[in-house]
C-alpha cells in the first residue's frame, strides 16, 4: 500500500486545528506551502508540511493568522537534507537548483494531469499516473529542502558552506 503524501485543504485544516478559510488564506499569502493541481486547481497540502507545522504549533497561529513577524525554525528543526544542502552549496547554487526544480515540478504536474486525463478507469494507465505523481511529490520535497537551505543561510549562516569556511 502506498503511503499518502498529500491532504486536501479541509483535511489539513482539521489535522492542524485551524479553519478551512484560515488555511486557504495562509496558502494564498504564501505562508503555507501547497500544491495546485489541474486546470481548475485542486489545492493539496503535502504531508511533510503538516508534520513540520505540528512539530512547532506556534508556527501555525503565527503564520495562518497573518502576523507579519515570520516564524524562524530552530536549526535542528530543519530536515537533515536541508542542513546538508546548506553545508554543501552556496546560495547562488541553491537558487539555481531551486529554479531547475520548480521547472521540473511544473513538467511533472503536467505529466500527472495528462496521465489522469488519459485514464478511462481506475486501473487504466495506473502505472504512469503513479510514476508521475511520485515525480510531483519528489520535486515538491526537493523544492522545500532547497528553500529551507536558503533560509538556513539567512538565519544560521554559521552552519553553511560559506559560514564554515570563515
Amino acid at each position: 500500500m502506498i503511503e499518502r503524501q498529500t491532504y486536501s485543504v479541509t483535511e489539513a485544516a482539521r489535522i492542524l486545528g485551524v479553519g478551512k478559510v484560515t488555511l486557504y488564506k495562509a496558502i494564498r499569502e504564501g505562508n503555507i506551502e501547497a500544491l495546485r493541481i489541474g486546470a481548475k486547481p485542486r489545492i493539496v497540502v503535502p504531508k511533510y508540511v503538516i508534520e513540520r507545522m505540528l512539530k512547532n504549533p506556534s508556527g501555525i497561529s503565527d503564520k495562518s493568522c497573518g502576523h507579519t513577524t515570520p516564524h524562524v525554525w530552530k536549526y535542528d528543526e530543519y530536515s537533515d537534507w536541508s542542513r546538508q544542502l546548506a553545508k554543501d552549496y552556496t546560495p547562488e547554487e541553491l537558487t539555481s537548483m531551486l529554479h531547475q526544480t520548480e521547472y521540473a515540478l511544473k513538467r511533472a504536474a503536467k505529466s500527472h494531469l495528462s496521465a489522469i486525463g488519459r485514464s478511462v478507469s481506475m486501473t487504466g494507465n495506473s502505472q504512469h499516473r503513479a510514476q508521475s505523481r511520485n515525480s510531483v511529490t519528489g520535486a515538491s520535497a526537493r523544492r522545500t529542502a532547497l528553500k529551507d537551505a536558503l533560509e538556513i543561510y539567512q538565519f544560521y549562516p554559521e552552519h553553511t558552506k560559506l559560514g564554515a569556511s570563515k
